[in-house]
């Protein structure tokens, strides 16, 4: 493992640690604006999305993604699919579920931080790397 998916890692760490504490002081301490209450977890779950999937790979030992999710294009294509079957297809099997088309924008708009994110630790030591962690 290379400098620089050590320091990917590191940061998918910290980065879902992160989105765990934010979405428990959402949930206890629920502010009154409509946006922490309808619209922060879907965003953190944006966030959360591309490191959860990329530590569950490392845990299950999977090699590499496909190359298409290396880029940041198809980490946006990953998390807008996600999102599109959580809001469009869930809602026709579970009775509680909602179909809200804001909440695909906010996985979209965590997931943009994320890969904001991401582009700041490559540009602060550039090492060779293709973008997401191999």
């Amino acid at each position: 493992m290379n400098n620089l998916q050590q320091r990917f890692k590191t940061s998918d760490v910290a980065i879902c640690t992160f989105v765990i504490f934010l979405y428990i002081v959402n949930k206890i301490f629920v502010c009154d604006l409509a946006f922490c209450r309808s619209y922060m977890n879907d965003i953190l779950c944006g966030l959360g999305f591309i490191p959860a999937i990329t530590l569950l790979g490392n845990f299950w030992k999977i090699k590499r993604f496909p190359a298409f999710f290396n880029k940041w294009y198809g980490a946006l294509v990953l998390t807008l699919s996600a999102g599109i079957y959580w809001e469009y297809i869930t809602p026709l099997y579970l009775n509680y579920s909602v179909c809200d088309p804001y909440d695909i924008v906010c996985y979209v708009t965590g997931c943009s931080i994320f890969l904001f994110i991401r582009a700041i630790i490559h540009l602060v030591r550039p090492d060779k790397g293709d973008g997401l962690p191999a």
